[in-house]
């Protein structure tokens, strides 16, 4: 995580020149201060990741890392999204600001869009005012939008973090508002400006995912969620808000599987499918081979 941080700061460093001469290259300060103790010579630094998981934990990840690096880090979502919970439950300050997904359900409310992104990006340009926020980091999502675009509201400059291989619609469309792009994989670069100045940075990972020592956490987990020790356990994960395609496939090997005493999957739903789920799963008589699960916000446990 220190080499992404890293990297971060170095596209980071150049945008700040125009700001306080006390903080005029201030992501190269993060060892002068205490963590998240704001003082004058702390580099202040709002993260925006909301909406799932895929957004929020990097950005979590990220939080952490610059923390310890002694930058003041608070974060920006909107009321729709996980961030609610996760955020304020690793000991951030949150703020919300209005904002419509930017999926195919959003259906007609597209004529809503400009106006709720509008009013999204006023109440982020002045929460960055109000916090004295030297830098904005986007990390992709729909969230995004309203602090991208109030981050040049408020003249700070602005940086986005692609997490994916395809960039999603938020980060190609705030790419317009940003002259630096992070990305996890070279494969994204092409969808960017030619302009844009791209790093390959990689994923913001936390600390304990990366020194995971799985031989000794294997036990721990079995326990936790109540696996038996001796059996073959299949996780299938279709990310924060589940996948219905992956759901239904696991009921399905569940089905062919009933029989089985050696093997266990365990299925981790959406919040919106899993009540339904457990109760197929229960009805079907598959409690012996399936488990189905909420979300997971230490996976590495």
């Amino acid at each position: 995580m220190g080499g992404y941080t890293d990297s971060i700061i170095t596209v980071c460093e150049d945008s700040t020149t125009s700001r306080r001469h006390m903080r005029s290259r201030h992501l190269t300060y993060f060892a002068m201060t205490s963590a998240n103790n704001p003082t004058p010579a702390t580099p202040r630094v709002l993260v925006a990741a909301g909406g799932t998981g895929g957004h929020i934990m990097p950005g979590l990840a990220l939080g952490h890392s610059l923390r310890k690096h002694s930058a003041y880090v608070r974060y920006i979502g909107t009321p729709r999204g996980l961030e609610k919970t996760l955020i304020p439950a690793e000991g951030f300050e949150l703020d919300l600001v209005p904002m419509l997904p930017l999926t195919k359900s959003i259906g007609w409310r597209i004529i809503l869009f400009p106006f709720v992104a509008i009013v999204g990006a006023i109440k982020a340009a002045a929460i960055i005012r109000k916090h004295d926020i030297d830098v904005v980091v986007s990390m992709g999502g729909y969230a995004g939008v309203p602090a991208s675009i109030g981050a040049r509201l408020a003249r700070r400059p602005l940086l986005l973090h692609e997490s994916g291989a395809v960039p999603g619609r938020a980060n190609l469309m705030c790419a317009r508002l940003s002259k630096r792009v992070a990305l996890a994989f070279p494969a994204a670069s092409s969808a960017f400006a030619a302009r844009a100045e791209k790093r390959i940075v990689g994923m913001p990972m936390r600390d304990s995912m990366t020194s995971l020592d799985r031989a000794a956490q294997r036990s721990r987990a079995r326990a936790a969620m109540d696996l038996p020790s001796n059996h073959f356990v299949v996780l299938i994960n279709g990310g924060s808000q589940g996948s219905v395609t992956l759901e239904t496939l696991a009921t399905q090997l569940g089905e062919r599987w009933r029989d089985r005493t050696d093997t266990t999957i365990v299925v981790k739903a959406g919040k919106a499918r899993l009540n339904d789920l457990t109760s197929s799963t229960e009805a079907a008589g598959l409690n012996g081979v399936l488990r189905v699960v909420g979300f997971l916000p230490s996976i590495e446990d």
